[in-house]
């Protein structure tokens, strides 16, 4: 979503929505769904959304729907991150480093919060979540995966949300 505006200042558009169904992604390059900067008192743009369905993703490329920046101390609060959701049914080879969904910076308490980003391995007919930036679950939603692997990443539960791993949580 795009930030608020004032007194005709312009506000950051939000990053909008990429949709990738491949049986290979070869990515050199950089799937980007950012949230626009702002300056001074208008808010800046949330990143979008990236949805990655393919048997395989490798190269060295990035991924990212982080939020917008402000230049500002003034009130203008930067962009929340997107949502990035890769699901890989063979190989990924892409390093989960290289997929972000970061709040955007801004001076003072204006960061924007960190977004989610989902890699899911679907082989073996079932799922595996891997977090290696940050996994939200939003308020009052249930998610179940058969194995959950954190790599240094961190997963935050919303009011009255649950998280329902049926295998290894590591």
């Amino acid at each position: 979503s795009s930030g608020g505006g004032s007194s005709g200042l312009w506000s950051g558009a939000g990053g909008g929505a990429i949709r990738v169904t491949a049986d290979t992604l070869v990515l050199e390059g950089a799937l980007s769904a950012d949230g626009q900067g702002a300056y001074d008192y208008a808010g800046a743009g949330a990143g979008g959304s990236i949805w990655i369905t393919a048997a395989t993703v490798s190269g060295g490329g990035v991924i990212h729907a982080n939020g917008g920046g402000t230049g500002s101390n003034h009130g203008g609060g930067a962009g929340a991150g997107g949502r990035v959701a890769v699901y890989t049914s063979d190989v990924l080879s892409l390093p989960g480093a290289n997929i972000t969904a970061n709040g955007g910076w801004g001076p003072g308490a204006n960061m924007g919060a960190n977004g989610t980003v989902a890699l899911i391995d679907t082989s073996g007919g079932g799922s595996h979540l891997h977090v290696y930036t940050s996994f939200d679950v939003a308020e009052g939603e249930a998610v179940t995966f058969d194995d959950v692997t954190l790599h240094g990443g961190t997963t935050a539960l919303r009011g009255g949300s649950t998280l329902e791993v049926s295998g290894a949580l590591t």
